[in-house]
C-alpha cells in the first residue's frame, strides 16, 4: 500500500506531500528516543518547510484549532516569568512544552483539515512501535529485572517506554478498525493480534503500575461511548471482559513489582498505603497555597530548585509526579486553570464529532480515549513534557484536523460520506 493510495492528494501539492511524511516518519521515529536532539530538529524542519509549502500551494493560512486556550496557557506561563526561580530554564521549557507542542499541533490539525491525515500517520505510528518493541526484546523479556530494563540503550528503552506506548493505543486500534471496515483484514488482524499483544508484554516489562490503571480508565471511557452509541449485551461483556484483562495485568504487575505470592489484595492496598506520593502531594498543595496566584516558574524543574531538601535521601521525587499539580507549583492556581482549561477544551472539539457517520465517530472516540488514557497516567507522574507531551499534541492535531476533513466532505456531500482507504 502507498502513500499515495493512504493519502491521495492533488499533483499541485505533491512536493510538500513527499516531504511531509518522510518528516514525519522521522519525527515520530526519533521522539521516543533519548539524545536524538539534532534529528528532532531535522525532522522539525522538515515538517515546517512541507507544512509551509502546502499552505502557500493552496493558498490557506495555517490551521490553529484551540487557538484561545493555547493563548491562555502561554500568557499565564510567560507571566511566570516575572517570579520564576530560574527565568532562563522557565524560558527554555516555555519553548519546549508551549511553542514547540502548539507548532506541532498546529502542523498537525494544518495537514489533517487538508487531506486526512490520521490513517497515514496511525501507519506511521505502527511501523516505528513495532519496530521499536522489536527491538527491545532483543535485550529483555518478562523476566528481565527492572534495574537491568532501566540500563537499557535508549533505542531499545524506546521499545519498552510505557508512556509512548499507551498515547498511541487508542489510535493503533483505530487503524485496526478502520483497516477492518476498509478490506484490509490482514493489516487489521496483525495489528490486533500481533502488535497490541506485543505491546502488552512491553507494558509488563516496564514495571509500571499506574499504565494499568490509565489503561484501565481509558477503557471506561472507550466502553461507556461504545455502548452509548449503541447498547447490546454482546458489547456490554465485551467492554467488561477487556476490564478485566486489564485488571489481570494490574493485579499481575504488582505481584511481579512486590515479590509476593501470597494476598492480593493486602499487597495492593500496603503498596497504596505506603506509596510516598500522598506525602510529596500534600507537601505540594501547601506549597501552591503559599502562592496561589504566581506559582515560580514554568518547567518540571522548578520544584526541585526550590524544595531540594524535601526528603533528600529519595531522589526521584523532584517533582511533585502529578501534572495537573505541577503546573500549580509553577504558574500557581490560574496555570492549573488553564491548563485544565487546555483539555477541556480538546475533549470537548473531539465529543463534537460522536455524533457523526461511522468513521468520523470512531475517530472521536479514539481521540477522546487517547485524552484520558495521557491524562490519568500523567495523574501519578508527569511525563508530559517533551517528548510526550509533543507526541500527544501531534496525534490530537492530526485527529481534530482530520475529523473535520471527514466533516468537509460529509456537508459537500450533503451527508454522511463513508471515506475509502
Amino acid at each position: 500500500m502507498t502513500i499515495r493510495r493512504l493519502m491521495p492528494t492533488p499533483a499541485s501539492v505533491a512536493w510538500p506531500h513527499w516531504l511531509f511524511w518522510p518528516a514525519l516518519a522521522l519525527y515520530v521515529a526519533v521522539l521516543p528516543v533519548k539524545h536524538t536532539i539534532a534529528l528532532r530538529y531535522l525532522a522539525f524542519t522538515l515538517l515546517l518547510t512541507a507544512t509551509a509549502g502546502l499552505l502557500a500551494t493552496l493558498r490557506r493560512w495555517p490551521r490553529f484549532p484551540l487557538a484561545m486556550p493555547w493563548l491562555a496557557y502561554g500568557v499565564v506561563a510567560a507571566l511566570s516569568l516575572l517570579y520564576a526561580a530560574s527565568p532562563a530554564t522557565s524560558l527554555e521549557e516555555i519553548r519546549t512544552e508551549i511553542v514547540y507542542g502548539a507548532l506541532v499541533f498546529c502542523i498537525a490539525a494544518t495537514w489533517g483539515r487538508a487531506v486526512d491525515m490520521v490513517r497515514g500517520l496511525a501507519m506511521v505510528v505502527a511501523g516505528v512501535n513495532f519496530v521499536l518493541v522489536l527491538i527491545a526484546f532483543q535485550y529483555v523479556d518478562l523476566d528481565t529485572p527492572m534495574d537491568s530494563v532501566m540500563k537499557l540503550p535508549p533505542l531499545a528503552f524506546a521499545g519498552v517506554n510505557s508512556n509512548f506506548i499507551v498515547s498511541i493505543l487508542p489510535l493503533l486500534a483505530f487503524l485496526s478498525w478502520d483497516s477492518w471496515r476498509s478490506g484490509a483484514r490482514t493489516l487489521s488482524l496483525a495489528i490486533a493480534l500481533v502488535l497490541i499483544p506485543m505491546d502488552t508484554a512491553a507494558l509488563m516489562v516496564s514495571y509500571t503500575r499506574q499504565t494499568s490503571l490509565a489503561l484501565a480508565a481509558g477503557l471506561l471511557c472507550w466502553g461507556v461511548l461504545v455502548l452509548r452509541n449503541r447498547f447490546t449485551w454482546r458489547r456490554l461483556m465485551g467492554v467488561a471482559a477487556v476490564l478485566l484483562m486489564v485488571a489481570g495485568l494490574f493485579v499481575a504487575q504488582m505481584v511481579r513489582r512486590g515479590g509476593d505470592q501470597g494476598d492480593v489484595i493486602e499487597l495492593v492496598r500496603s503498596s497504596v498505603a505506603q506509596d510516598i506520593r500522598w506525602q510529596l502531594w500534600r507537601f505540594s498543595v501547601e506549597k501552591i497555597a503559599e502562592r496561589p496566584l504566581t506559582g515560580s516558574g514554568f518547567g518540571r524543574e522548578t520544584f526541585d530548585k526550590l524544595y531540594a531538601d524535601f526528603l533528600p535521601d529519595e531522589p526521584l521525587l523532584w517533582h511533585a509526579h502529578n501534572m495537573i499539580i505541577n503546573k500549580g507549583i509553577q504558574m500557581g492556581i490560574p496555570g492549573m486553570a488553564v491548563f485544565l482549561a487546555l483539555w477541556l477544551a480538546l475533549a470537548r472539539e473531539l465529543a463534537r464529532h460522536l455524533a457523526a457517520a461511522p468513521r468520523r465517530r470512531a475517530l472521536a472516540v479514539a481521540g477522546l480515549t487517547t485524552v484520558v488514557v495521557v491524562f490519568a497516567k500523567n495523574m501519578t507522574d508527569d511525563f508530559f513534557v517533551r517528548d510526550i507531551a509533543l507526541l500527544f499534541w501531534l496525534l490530537a492535531g492530526s485527529m481534530i484536523g482530520s475529523l473535520e476533513y471527514q466533516e468537509g466532505r460529509e456537508k459537500a456531500s450533503g451527508g454522511p460520506h463513508r471515506l475509502s482507504a
